[in-house]
């Protein structure tokens, strides 16, 4: 059976929305098509919010739901005076997981008008800094989940085991760690979190790798 498409007019172009009921996020149950509606509604406001804001942004696609933060750092801090940041993964450029000078919007919207709708096209005639994957830190963060079965064979992969001063755990956010261990969760009030040894806020939504160290000073 054929998928179901949808056709959506956007500043004046057809763009088709394929299979618009898939559910991308099955604890909440939003859908494809939810994350378009957002992304729409917030895009134009989004862009030009930040563009007097900071010098740069980072762009990345939905289908990367292990991206890491020090990989966006990393990428961030490497950019200096290039106009994108991208990291190449056995020859692949990344440019959906990518910095970029918030100065291109001018670029962007030419590209958009002369229906060049490829991101990758962007990169044309540009200073692009391109970085190997396997120098940046949690390169795994690269790891494409495009199907709902590689979703879900994902979510079924054990978490990643976190040490911790007394033991260790299994937990994919800091936030499962702390639930998981109510006696650190007791002392970060009055002491200071700390992930491999660098100090951080208590942000539950913070990724965990294999092998990471929670410790509280």
């Amino acid at each position: 059976m054929a998928t179901r498409k949808l056709v959506l007019d956007v500043a004046g172009r057809e763009v088709t929305v394929s299979n618009p009921d898939k559910v991308y996020f099955p604890r909440t149950g939003h859908t494809k098509l939810d994350l378009v509606n957002y992304y729409l509604a917030v895009a134009d406001g989004a862009l030009r919010g930040v563009a007097d804001r900071c010098p740069a942004v980072f762009v990345s696609g939905t289908d990367l739901p292990f991206l890491h933060p020090d990989l966006v750092r990393a990428l961030a801090a490497a950019r200096a005076e290039h106009d994108v940041a991208v990291p190449v993964a056995d020859g692949h450029v990344h440019h959906l997981c990518a910095v970029y000078r918030t100065d291109l919007l001018p670029a962007v919207e030419r590209q958009l008008a002369g229906d060049r709708l490829r991101v990758g096209l962007l990169l044309e005639g540009l200073d692009v800094l391109r970085l190997e994957a396997n120098a940046l830190p949690h390169p795994e963060s690269l790891r494409n989940l495009n199907t709902h079965d590689s979703y879900r064979q994902a979510l079924a992969e054990p978490q990643p085991r976190i040490a911790l001063p007394a033991g260790s755990l299994r937990a994919a956010t800091l936030g499962e760690a702390i639930r998981l261990t109510p006696a650190l969760a007791a002392e970060l009030p009055a002491r200071t979190l700390r992930l491999n040894g660098a100090a951080i806020e208590p942000d539950p939504t913070t990724p965990l790798v294999e092998g990471d160290v929670l410790d509280v000073t």
